[in-house]
């Protein structure tokens, strides 16, 4: 416990540091006038240490602590949260954050009032190329209560419920797909669209379930759990036996990940990740869609690795399957980017799959998503053992119940006839003749299925398979690498220690098929075993095209747990309601007019009492006021230009409006930015601006401006200091 109290400690102080540090290195102007608001005019001599320390010390003062408390709104309560929550939290993330809910501009303000008010301050980050945003380490204690998940993440309010809907992912529609693949191989065009007659005869099978095998067959090719081949697609048993030995929420993830594109094994494995993250982050009330993109946002960035996000392999004739869902990998401090390339592709795919199910509607109509029940796991049913039903013509009716490590070995000897509710198949020739291709019998074809029915397994059915089986073995053909022998070394062929274990069969005198897979591999056996007088492997030749290998990446997990949902602290000071706060500012403004100051003073302090910077009657100093002219419009056209150099000078933002309020029933056009230069021409004048939040630049008339405003800048962002200002 010591020992967690002294991190704690040392983490504080580094914290306390470094807000100092920020005060400590901004322009003399944003530094002292910071000062004036909070302490007064600052005489001669002075110490930035010292006012440091003061500014401090006002803060830590309970009545001061208890009005800036007092003051918090909702709005305040959130961008606090969210800067909590956020690793790293920047201006860019904050915007795409709150996208939907707040304007770039309505929240830019916001924050610039919450610097203002010394709740928030920016610092550059040791090691990375940008200024991030923390909360003030000296009111840790009163606003740490306040610092609650549901007010980003509000569990979604019903007007309307739904009926509990099946999700549609199963076991028994993934091996009844695969089945279906492993008997018609040749079902995807060279783009990865399923063939016209394959769709046909899938919207037959699965019926109203074309699309959602669309993308299923994607994540089944991304996985590997399918192939190519020759013939179109098979299927890996072997793989998608691995596959089935993992929960069943960790395939579902898996399948969803693979669906939006193709990673590397450790990518794949932190996107199925971050997609039961936010699965399990899901409170039983559900969210609204909205809600939901921002909970995968704060999973995601609550990470302290990249996610990987190779690029997919050109090669193989089913590549463009993947290319159709390929991202590539975002720039971490572009949300927006994030949000469309992993976050909105995963939910959508986990919405289509039935991972997430949508529960209700809100009042406003959107969808209410919750977390499949599915996904937190399958209760099986006491009867599971018996999900199977065997007609007198072989056909199979397979019900809920098996998992797929139990169904894999089940649908190898049987094909897909029709999927609803339950699953039919049909046992045929073709589909037991492949079974035994897998070096499966008639044993352990009859075992599988007297495991899981109750009747028992037909006689006539036993009897078919057995007579399939003598027919199998009545003719063979077979497919590797054949070692020929002279007769007169047959003998001490066959009795080599090292090369008889590897002869599978033999054909004829002589004549042997070895059970290696590759030139290589038959070259070293037979180099090994003293048979180095053959020469190369004899085979047909032909000019096969060098294959390629994907690009490899060594991928992290780019998830922490996610757990910050509420602090659960005692509250110091209670935020006040809507008439306590009227009522403070209604004091302040009555202390302020019987002070009698000039018009353009007491607006001044009046302004400073709206951004509510004013925690206590000392801060009412008409000499802590510089004037300075924030507007001009009109005709006034010097005054326009002369505001724009000025924002220049300090790398500020404008707004400039263009037409009248209610012109021709319309509103005036707002336009926000960073002014770059003017250009003079005769009669007018043209300003660059960088436009926010989009960073592109545009050129407008000063002179059409009807109005011209300068925004305040952040007096915690870090600019060089091109002319010093004194106080």
């Amino acid at each position: 416990m010591l020992m967690k109290n002294d991190k704690f400690q040392r983490v504080q102080t580094e914290r306390i540091l470094e807000w100092r540090e920020s005060l400590a290195t901004l322009p003399d102007n944003h530094f002292f006038e910071l000062m004036r608001m909070y302490l007064g005019e600052i005489k001669t001599p002075y110490n930035k240490q010292k006012l440091t320390e003061e500014l401090a010390a006002f803060l830590r003062r309970t009545e001061n602590r208890q009005i800036l408390v007092k003051l918090l709104d909702d709005t305040d309560m959130q961008i606090i949260t969210a800067v909590a929550m956020i690793p790293d939290a920047s201006q860019e993330r904050l915007t795409a954050f709150f996208s939907g809910t707040y304007s770039f501009a309505s929240l830019y303000e916001r924050l610039l009032n919450l610097e203002e008010r010394l709740i928030l301050f920016r610092c550059r980050v040791d090691g990375l190329q940008k200024v991030v945003i923390r909360m003030n380490p000296l009111l840790d204690d009163v606003l740490q209560p306040f610092v609650d998940s549901t007010r980003l993440l509000p569990p979604a309010v019903y007007a309307e419920r739904f009926g509990s809907v099946p999700c549609f992912l199963s076991p028994q529609l993934i091996v009844s797909f695969l089945a279906f693949i492993a008997a018609t191989p040749d079902v995807c065009k060279a783009d990865g669209e399923f063939k016209k007659r394959s769709a046909a005869v899938l919207h037959e099978l699965f019926p109203g379930k074309t699309g959602n095998l669309q993308l299923l067959v994607t994540a089944f090719i991304n996985l590997g759990l399918v192939r190519e081949n020759d013939s179109g697609l098979c299927v890996d048993y072997q793989r998608c036996a691995a596959f089935a030995g993992m929960d069943e929420a960790a395939q579902y993830a898996y399948l969803c990940a693979a669906s939006c594109g193709r990673f590397s094994r450790e990518g794949l494995r932190s996107q199925a990740q971050f997609l039961l993250d936010c699965a399990a982050s899901i409170p039983a009330q559900g969210y609204t869609r909205p809600v939901l993109q921002r909970l995968g946002m704060l999973v995601y960035t609550r990470s302290s690795e990249e996610s990987c996000m190779p690029p997919v392999s050109p090669s193989g004739r089913f590549s463009q399957i993947v290319e159709r869902y390929r991202t590539q990998e975002p720039d971490r401090e572009n949300m927006t980017a994030v949000s469309g390339s992993i976050v909105e592709r995963l939910i959508d795919s986990a919405v289509k799959f039935g991972v997430f199910s949508v529960s209700g509607r809100t009042g406003k109509g959107e969808s209410i998503l919750t977390t499949a029940s599915r996904l937190c796991g399958v209760e099986v049913p006491a009867d599971s053992t018996n999900v199977l039903s065997i007609d007198a013509g072989f056909t199979v009716t397979l019900m809920p119940g098996l998992p797929l490590s139990e169904l894999l070995p089940l649908v190898r000897f049987m094909t897909i006839i029709h999927y609803d509710s339950v699953a039919e198949f049909e046992i045929g020739r073709k589909s037991v003749v492949k079974a035994f291709d897998a070096g499966m019998t008639p044993d352990t074809i009859v075992a599988q299925l007297a495991a899981h029915t109750q009747y028992g397994v037909p006689q006539n059915l036993k009897i078919s398979i057995e007579e399939w089986f003598r027919a199998y073995n009545s003719a063979a053909l077979y497919n590797g690498f054949v070692l020929k022998v002279d007769p007169s070394n047959a003998l001490l062929s066959a009795q080599n220690p090292l090369l008889a274990p590897h002869i599978k069969v033999r054909l004829a005198p002589g004549i042997y098929l070895l059970d290696v897979t590759s030139m290589e591999e038959a070259a070293e056996l037979t180099g090994s075993c003293g048979i180095d007088f053959i020469g190369r492997v004899k085979t047909v030749d032909r000019n096969m095209p060098a294959t390629t290998f994907p690009p490899l990446s060594g991928g992290r997990n780019s998830l922490a747990q996610y757990g910050e949902s509420s602090m659960q602290r005692k509250t110091v000071f209670e935020s006040g309601n809507s008439e306590s706060k009227a009522a403070f500012f209604s004091g302040m403004i009555g202390r302020l007019r019987d002070m009698h100051l000039d018009e353009e003073l007491e607006q001044g302090l009046v302004s400073r009492i709206r951004r509510r910077i004013v925690l206590n009657a000392s801060q009412l100093r008409p000499d802590s006021i510089r004037i300075e002219r924030n507007e001009a419009g009109g005709m006034d056209f010097i005054g326009k230009v002369r505001l724009i150099e000025r924002t220049i000078a300090a790398s500020g933002m404008i707004e400039m409006e263009f037409g009248a309020a209610g012109a021709a029933g319309t509103a005036p056009l707002c336009i926000l930015g960073t002014p770059l230069e003017i250009e003079k021409q005769a009669g007018d004048a043209l300003v660059r601006l960088r436009l926010e939040p989009e960073r592109n630049e545009k050129t407008f008339s000063i002179g059409q401006a009807s109005l011209v405003k300068r925004i305040r800048g952040s007096i915690f962002e870090e600019k060089p200091e091109k002319n010093k200002v004194g106080i």
